[in-house]
């Protein structure tokens, strides 16, 4: 309640006062009638459509999961759709409005609730480590209806790792087909040593020890480092976030509020 009073009184939506003499039944009238004002502020907000979208190079955020910070739901689709509502864009820090962060909570835009009824062109899977942009994948994502079908591997236009292209695929899915694994773009398989590929994100217990977080805090992000593929024991390194940026043609550029 603190927060929502002292961000409308900084955004200028609300004044008021309340002497130090009032007595209790004016201050909870007071009180009430604030509280009906709050009330109808978010009523006002959560029926305001989408337009704090998070931008970047031409692309909208679609969802950022942050490492250690749980599950983000099923491949982050059927999560709730609240992160570019004005009345939340208004509760979160300025931090939180880019792909790398620094940020620490999990994000999703209600741009993936439109997928199927919008432009989208191309769709950018990118990972982040200390706030820099380690590594991406640009896939095609033009007539696509439904957000799986964006990664297949013959949807791949360019990616920073100069052998995912050529390179022979064993697992190349966002689904949890291996071992609980997520956004599996894998080389070649075997036991924990011999294990190699591009990334994969894990949201609960690994066969192979360099898969779970040493805080015990899932997802873990591991990633390969390189130009080309690693073997994951050896080679990979975590990442702090994993992004989905789509781009979409004839889209204004809106920036999104935030407390400063």
């Amino acid at each position: 309640m603190f927060l929502v009073v002292a961000s409308m009184v900084c955004l200028g939506l609300l004044t008021f006062g309340v002497k130090a003499d009032t007595d209790i039944e004016q201050l909870v009238r007071t009180v009430d009638d604030l509280q009906v004002e709050i009330n109808g502020l978010k009523r006002r907000c959560s029926d305001a459509p989408p337009g704090g979208f998070i931008q970047e190079d031409g692309y909208i955020l679609g969802f950022r999961i942050v490492a250690g910070k749980g599950y983000f739901g099923e491949m982050s689709w059927d999560m709730e759709s609240n992160g570019d509502q004005p009345f939340v864009q208004s509760m979160r820090q300025c931090t939180c409005n880019t792909g790398a962060g620094p940020c620490n909570r999990n994000y999703r835009s209600s741009i993936l609730d439109f997928w199927d009824a919008i432009p989208v062109t191309t769709a950018k899977l990118s990972m982040y480590k200390n706030g820099e942009e380690k590594q991406f994948i640009i896939f095609n994502a033009k007539d696509t209806y439904y957000w799986r079908w964006i990664f297949d591997e013959s949807k791949v236009l360019e990616s920073s790792w100069v052998d995912l292209k050529t390179e022979t695929h064993d697992y190349f899915t966002p689904g949890e087909y291996f071992s609980g694994r997520s956004y599996f773009f894998n080389h070649v398989s075997g036991d924990c040593s011999t294990l190699g590929g591009w990334m994969f994100l894990q949201f609960g217990q690994d066969a192979c020890s360099w898969a779970i977080p040493q805080n015990g805090s899932y997802p873990i992000i591991l990633y390969s480092p390189a130009k080309t593929w690693v073997r994951y024991e050896s080679e990979a390194e975590q990442a702090d976030s994993l992004a989905l940026w789509l781009k979409v043609d004839n889209v204004e550029n809106l920036n999104a509020p935030c407390v400063q």
